[in-house]
């Protein structure tokens, strides 16, 4: 955000108390890490924090209502991974690449079980239960890899999963959970 023009923009008209210098300066601070903010428990700070979660639902809500809702199944041995971010943002078919995207613009994915999962998206697909190819697994899989905040789950331990997450940039991915190989 505080890389954006338009964001800090944003912060100065709502501040016009601050000089949009002072602001530009505590903005280069902070990108620098010479200012850093830290928010404790309880009081203000939870009541806040809480009023913009609830806010950002309803305007997810809304969100998820205008898109087209398919379920898509993998029909190949290749699965649907989950980890402790569940939900899951794609860019569409034909995005610009180097763009953003997020929930508005974007897909949504969210893994049910290996095999099948809620697919999001801002164009019809189809009106029955989609099949997955195999080629187009390594991309679900991508995503949910790179977007997990330390962990990544599996039901199976797959050489095609190793692939993707050993794709990955390092230190993204914390901790993957397999199951145990049977002895």
């Amino acid at each position: 955000m505080l890389r954006d023009d338009q964001e800090i923009a944003e912060i100065i008209s709502q501040h016009p108390e601050q000089t949009p210098e002072a602001i530009e300066k505590a903005c280069k601070a902070f990108l620098k890490g010479d200012l850093t903010l830290t928010f404790g428990r309880g009081g203000e700070t939870e009541d806040f924090l809480m009023a913009q979660q609830l806010q950002f639902a309803n305007i997810l809500v809304n969100v998820l209502q205008n898109k087209h809702w398919n379920l898509i199944e993998t029909n190949n041995s290749r699965s649907f991974l989950t980890s402790d971010n569940p939900v899951i943002t794609m860019p569409p078919p034909y995005h610009p690449r180097g763009r953003h995207w997020g929930y508005v613009d974007g897909d949504i994915l969210l893994p049910l079980s290996p095999k099948r999962a809620l697919w999001f998206t801002n164009r019809p697909l189809a009106n029955k239960v989609i099949a997955i190819h195999r080629n187009k697994m390594p991309e679900f899989q991508f995503y949910t890899i790179t977007q997990c905040d330390t962990s990544v789950f599996s039901h199976v331990k797959s050489k095609e999963f190793q692939r993707v997450l050993d794709s990955t940039e390092q230190g993204q991915a914390y901790e993957v959970h397999l199951p145990r190989e049977e002895s």
